[in-house]
């Protein structure tokens, strides 16, 4: 497969799991929003991730060791940032509703 090809398949593979990563909050209402989020957290971000990179990294543990503990805690800071951007979206989420939700944090910031 070419570049490019390929860059066009991971496009439309990121296109389809963005479109489409709120389609089971439609089946689980009846669940609080936190058990689904949660559900969502523990396969997208702890799963996946991890078969992911266990799939693409032939030394793993070598990166790791390689890796100083100031860069471990500026990755740690980073992930606990975004992981707290995360359930603010899923706030916005459930209090505005999808559309409004993205329109605001995915919209053009015009200064």
């Amino acid at each position: 497969m070419s570049s490019t090809s390929s860059g066009i398949a991971t496009l439309i593979v990121a296109g389809i799991a963005n479109g489409s990563f709120t389609m089971p909050m439609k089946y689980t209402r009846k669940w609080a929003w936190e058990n689904t989020w949660l559900v969502w957290t523990v396969f997208a971000l702890v799963f996946l991730p991890f078969v992911a990179t266990l799939l693409t990294i032939p030394s793993l543990l070598m990166v790791y060791r390689s890796a100083t503990p100031d860069i471990i805690l500026e990755v740690c800071a980073f992930g606990a940032g975004w992981g707290v951007a995360q359930v603010l979206f899923g706030l916005a989420v459930e209090m505005i509703g999808i559309a409004l939700a993205f329109s605001v944090v995915l919209g053009p910031l015009r200064l």
